[in-house]
């Protein structure tokens, strides 16, 4: 009996990673303070904590953090809807900040990042290099940055984010789940 027991364990938690496999990445903003990011694949945080998932099929998912429920439904096109409630009850639509709603686009600017900025560190966000990447992302976005695109590599990722302010490009290096490296780079990769 305890030998079946451990196998279903064993399978419902392989099922259950399969099922994760298949979340997008999410870069979403609800009720304007709640923040929610997922790479692809997994795991889904809010406000930079790692959520509880409950996966009901490959296209339907709820993640659970503090008692805020985040819905997750990937539509036949592809695209994905995301939903949330608070623990007070309030409810409503999330924004995608990563398809430039009005909530992350209406005050940065499209200034082109100088040639002699690539490769340094904004000073204000050298504190954030080392940082756990689920975390740290939502003080970047809280710091005045958009993210733009990702592409991953052997061994880890860089995501692209507009600085607000200036409209100049950042790449954020990711490691083994950390922030490795903060620089400018040029505009055409936030573009991409």
């Amino acid at each position: 009996m305890k030998k079946l027991l451990g196998t279903v364990l064993v399978i419902s938690g392989v099922m259950a990673g399969a099922a994760n496999a298949e979340i997008p990445q999410l870069n979403y903003k609800c009720g304007g303070k709640i923040n929610v990011h997922a790479d692809k694949g997994g795991p889904v945080y809010i406000d930079g904590q790692e959520a509880r998932m409950k996966v009901f099929n490959k296209n339907a998912y709820e993640a659970n953090r503090s008692g805020i429920t985040v819905s997750i439904t990937i539509n036949p096109n592809g695209s994905t809807d995301v939903s949330y409630t608070g623990a007070d009850g309030v409810n409503g639509i999330c924004q995608n900040i990563a398809q430039g709603s009005s909530h992350s686009n209406s005050s940065h600017s499209t200034g082109k990042t100088p040639a002699n900025l690539y490769s340094t560190t904004p000073p204000h966000l050298k504190d954030l290099v080392g940082a756990k990447a689920g975390q740290a992302e939502n003080e970047l976005i809280s710091r005045g940055y958009t993210y733009h695109n990702a592409v991953t590599f052997e061994g880890g990722k860089s995501a692209y984010y507009t600085e607000n302010k200036t409209g100049y490009c950042v790449e954020v290096g990711t490691v083994e789940g950390r922030y490795s490296s903060i620089v400018y780079n040029s505009s055409d990769r936030c573009t991409k």
